[in-house]
């Protein structure tokens, strides 16, 4: 053989070594990258929304003050999803009340930073019109099947407050006054929320507080997986359509993805609600209602038994 072949044969000898130790770097880097997969939680990332915040940020020396039961649960299935490895964001308000604009964004910027909650701030005269008015005086009863009362009636029908104000403390709060501010808070819960959600989030809304908030949220991201769990009873058809704004309150809630009821009674209560006052077909378990599905399923809350027993 001459020299100029024994030359050719090692370049091409060379060649190929070098095209099998490429071929291997390959290989590892596919390998790490399927193991970093593996490792990886398969779902989307998921955010909470509840109305309260499981604990403030402490301001200066101050300590936090955590929220009591109410909370546990939720707290509970927080750190279970975060514990699998998912991006998990909250939602929710702080215990206390904040006034000052610097330190509500000091708040904010450092809870979603180092917990991942996502504060929403709502004045005081809007939070008990919200929760106190609307919430707990017309909403709370009438699911507990507790028809209004005729005070109740005479009450809620006063005349609505000017334009653009809530009503002053010695006002009367009308249906009307009660209805902007439940409406504005959830509004306020739907901004924060597409402040830190992405398109294919998993967002988990929790109970009657939020009824408008799917809709909402529908309304942002036509992609986004939309649930909402009711933790109280949902009443009867018959006392349902004695509600004001029912017809906005069914609506806000199908566009929600999945419904989920304490019991099969609840579910059922929901489902010939639909049918009563929006005259709509239901199925068992699913709606379709203007092109969009929406799953119910029956899904009762339990307890933790290690928790209950640490605590007898």
């Amino acid at each position: 053989m001459s020299q100029e072949m024994k030359e050719k044969t090692e370049e091409e000898i060379l060649e190929r070594i070098a095209a099998l130790y490429g071929r291997l770097e390959d290989l590892r880097d596919q390998k790490k990258e399927d193991a970093g997969a593996a490792d990886r939680p398969e779902g989307p990332r998921v955010v909470l929304v509840t109305r309260r915040l499981p604990r403030d940020a402490p301001v200066g020396a101050a300590k936090r003050r955590r929220v009591p039961d109410t909370m546990d649960q939720a707290l509970s299935n927080f750190r279970q999803v975060t514990a699998s490895g998912r991006d998990v964001y909250w939602v929710g308000s702080p215990i206390a009340p904040t006034s000052s604009a610097s330190e509500q964004r000091e708040i904010r910027e450092r809870l979603l930073k180092e917990r991942r909650y996502a504060p929403v701030f709502l004045d005081a005269k809007r939070e008990r019109l919200f929760y106190e008015g609307f919430c707990k005086r017309v909403l709370w009863p009438l699911f507990h099947s507790s028809p209004p009362t005729t005070e109740d009636t005479i009450a809620r029908a006063q005349p609505p407050a000017a334009p653009g104000r809530y009503v002053d403390e010695g006002d009367v709060e009308g249906e009307a006054q009660l209805w902007a501010a439940y409406q504005g808070a959830n509004q306020a819960f739907a901004d924060a929320v597409r402040d830190v959600a992405q398109d294919g989030d998993l967002i988990w809304i929790q109970d009657y507080h939020f009824m408008l908030l799917p809709q909402m949220l529908r309304g942002f991201s036509t992609n986004a997986k939309l649930g909402f769990f009711l933790h109280v009873p949902f009443p009867s058809s018959e006392l349902y359509r004695t509600l004001p704004f029912r017809e906005e309150i069914l609506r806000g809630l199908l566009a929600a993805d999945l419904l989920g009821f304490q019991t099969y009674d609840y579910a059922r209560h929901f489902l010939s609600s639909c049918e009563m006052v929006l005259g709509i077909e239901t199925s068992p378990d699913h709606i379709e209602h203007e092109g969009h599905l929406t799953r119910v399923c029956v899904c009762p809350v339990g307890i933790e038994p290690d928790v209950v027993r640490a605590r007898s």
